[in-house]
């Protein structure tokens, strides 16, 4: 390589760029290809001597001129060379804003799939049709982020932009397409719940959202993983060096996971602490008899059964009119202990009792008894306990990614003054 500040190369470098050309136009004008041309520029080889009066006349400079390097009266090669580095970085910035801007394309994207698989979900309860429009919404996301990354990495191809430059440069491309890919695989995780119940049912809010979240903070340390991984990698084969403030971003991204872990076995603890309360929270719910006359005398009251709820089965009316008989409608029932004594006989009349657990002694008392409101409280207190716990682990988690990043941004500013 020369390493002459008069070069051939350097001189064809800096005025293709002041004439807007690439590498590949300029090449095509020529007939050789792009890649000639940037041995040209690296001053690996020159040009072809029956080349130069083509080149000299593409740029409207002199075969004497284009041999020397330089023109007439010109400035230095050296600062004609700088001025193109301080060129070439400018569109380089350019670049990154362009894709920065079409990088928000994904994850909106992403959205628009979270939200048709809502849609099809609650409005036509047809949660499988739902999880299949938001997984091509994804794919959409996901192949439109790599073709954004492709293209902007494939722009910087300059021989003129510093180490530093670009490898700064892909390390935010990277980053960004790392965010992108992980908000669409979470959004994707969250919804996988949808086909769990079939192609022509839907699923509940109660079970989605509680299975949804917990399959997106597992994506999201999935993602975390990888990415830290593929990061490394990288570094590791010189795609882009180590930030200057590498070591200090190892120390905070060892007192992240250490945090991560420990809002992890909190979230669990509480998780187990609400199972483990489960029938000190259904003690509020229902009530409870410590003799048989009273339990009796509440299930023979005459309640309309709540169809809403599984409660006391009446049988259907006979199809030619006749009138069913009490014993029919309400046929009687035995309560015995495990000698087979009768402890009680009832007809189960209160149509609004759901549940009748009866106690472990050998008299099978107290007897507890749950209206189907009552139990539909209960559940859902405890599976509001349960999304609590979720929901607080997961702002946690947020908040302590959050301050993880704000750090790291600060680690990193005295590094770039």
């Amino acid at each position: 390589m020369n390493n002459d500040s008069s070069t051939i190369g350097s001189f064809i470098a800096a005025l293709r760029r002041a004439k807007g050309l690439t590498q590949a136009q300029l090449g095509e004008m020529l007939g050789v290809s792009d890649k000639s041309v940037s041995r040209w520029e690296r001053d690996e080889t020159v040009p072809d001597l029956t080349l130069i009066p083509a080149i000299a006349d593409i740029f409207g400079v002199t075969a004497d001129e284009l041999l020397r390097g330089r023109r007439s009266g010109q400035a230095a090669p050296e600062t004609l060379e700088r001025r193109s580095r301080v060129q070439a970085e400018a569109l380089l910035r350019r670049l990154e804003n362009r894709y920065s801007i079409f990088s928000l394309i994904a994850p909106c994207l992403s959205c628009l799939g979270l939200i048709a698989a809502l849609l099809c979900n609650f409005a036509f309860n047809r949660g499988l049709l739902g999880l299949f429009i938001g997984c091509c919404f994804f794919l959409a996301a996901v192949l439109f982020q790599a073709g954004v990354f492709l293209w902007a990495l494939g722009g910087a191809e300059d021989s003129l932009i510093s180490p530093e430059a670009l490898g700064g440069y892909r390390r935010r491309l990277v980053k960004t397409l790392g965010w992108n890919l992980s908000v669409t695989a979470c959004l994707l995780a969250f919804c996988l719940p949808l086909g769990l119940n079939g192609a022509y049912t839907g699923l509940m809010a109660g079970s989605l959202f509680p299975l949804g979240l917990a399959a997106a903070v597992i994506a999201a340390a999935v993602c975390g993983f990888v990415s830290w991984c593929v990061n490394a990698a990288l570094v590791k084969r010189g795609f882009y060096p180590a930030p200057a403030h590498a070591d200090a971003v190892k120390a905070l991204r060892r007192r992240l996971c250490i945090t991560l872990a420990v809002l992890l076995v909190l979230a669990l603890a509480g998780e187990g602490a609400v199972a483990v309360s489960q029938p000190s929270i259904s003690s509020h719910f229902g009530r409870s008899f410590q003799n048989w006359d009273d339990f009796k005398a509440y299930m023979e009251q005459p309640v309309e059964r709540d169809d809403s709820y599984s409660g006391n089965a009446v049988p259907p009316a006979p199809e030619d009119g006749t009138t069913l008989s009490e014993d029919d409608l309400y046929p009687e029932r035995e309560v015995t202990d495990g000698d087979g004594n009768v402890l009680c006989r009832y007809r189960w009349k209160n149509g609004s009792v759901s549940r009748v657990q009866y106690g472990l002694g050998k008299d099978l008392l107290p007897v507890w008894v749950q209206t189907s409101e009552e139990i539909w409280q209960n559940d859902h207190l405890i599976m509001a306990l349960e999304a609590g716990v979720a929901a607080v682990a997961v702002l946690s988690a947020l908040i302590a990614w959050a301050v993880y990043e704000r750090r790291k941004y600060k680690a990193a500013a005295p590094m770039a003054q």
